[in-house]
């Protein structure tokens, strides 16, 4: 609303006019901005309504201690200011703010997900706040994240390629694979992440256009750096789904020696019995997970998530 042609009466307009000129003067970034407008005193005047946005919307970002605390509806995004030559006016634009644009660089990297990224973000804020929480309990979740997170650092200096299976009988394995997930991708790293329930589920449609695109999703995700797979478990588990997708998978980032992560409700060995039944199968299910995993169980009652 611009408000010097609102319905204020003239002593509000003039209370406005000369709050919003003082506000101006105490703010170093205004003035350097505006002088890189080459803004004369009629300028400022006429675009007062928008200075007057921007100063308010920093007064609300000040605070602001992370993305998931914004209170804005399109939350992540400042107010800047652009001016106009059109109509000689300084107009305000919206802008990612800081904490916005560096997440968006990290999401860049999470090139394939089942998970909605957003949600994601928020379960991963949590669970790494968690890690600072002190538990007696032997497998609590930041004791587990100890052992997986060192992987990572060894990974990004060339040390392992070995990754984690982490069960849990809530969903703190889940959040421990977001923050898998973030951390690599804050490092550079390309990440894919499929969840059993959307990707592997989709393989065995009936519904042939589903079923092909989730085998193209299939495929390009064993081919990025780090691969993610989520709730292990809950796909319809079948020796069709471990003879065409599962093993061959596993299989393929073994050789390739391809750092790979996993979360299920159902330990290692509790899947492999539920994929194999006779022997053979067993040990080369067997044979794949314990080249690709570490297993690591979290025992913990606290919840960081419920995607």
């Amino acid at each position: 609303m611009d408000v010097l042609k609102s319905n204020l009466n003239e002593e509000e307009k003039k209370r406005f006019e000369e709050k919003t000129l003082s506000r101006i003067k105490e703010d170093e970034r205004l003035k350097e901005i505006l002088v890189k407008f080459d803004a004369d005193e009629d300028l400022i005047f006429r675009s007062l309504p928008a200075l007057a946005r921007y100063l308010d919307d920093k007064v609300e970002c000040e605070n602001c201690s992370s993305l998931e605390c914004c209170k804005k509806n399109h939350k992540g995004y400042r107010i800047g200011l652009k001016y106009n030559p059109y109509v000689d006016l300084i107009e305000v634009k919206e802008m990612a703010c800081l904490e916005r644009v560096k997440l968006e660089k990290v999401l860049e990297k999470i090139v394939i997900s089942d998970v909605d990224l957003n949600k994601a973000y928020e379960v991963y804020k949590k669970a790494l706040s968690a890690l600072s929480v002190k538990s007696s309990v032997d497998n609590s979740f930041s004791k587990v994240f100890n052992s997986v997170g060192s992987s990572i650092k060894k990974y990004s200096l060339d040390l392992v390629n070995k990754g984690s299976y982490v069960y849990s009988d809530n969903n703190n394995s889940f959040s421990l694979m977001m923050l898998v997930a973030f951390l690599f991708a804050s490092r550079n790293t390309r990440v894919a992440i499929l969840d059993a329930r959307k990707t592997l589920q989709d393989l065995m449609s009936f519904d042939k256009s589903v079923k092909a695109q989730a085998e193209a999703r299939l495929e390009s995700a064993k081919k990025e750096q780090v691969l993610i797979l989520v709730n292990l478990g809950f796909e319809y588990r079948s020796s069709k789904m471990r003879d065409l997708y599962i093993s061959p998978l596993l299989s393929d980032r073994c050789k390739k020696g391809m750092i790979t992560f996993a979360s299920s409700k159902v330990s290692k060995d509790d899947l492999i019995k539920a994929y194999a039944s006779d022997e053979l199968a067993k040990k080369v299910l067997k044979s794949s997970f314990e080249k690709l995993f570490n297993e690591e169980f979290i025992n913990d009652f606290e919840i960081f998530d419920n995607i």
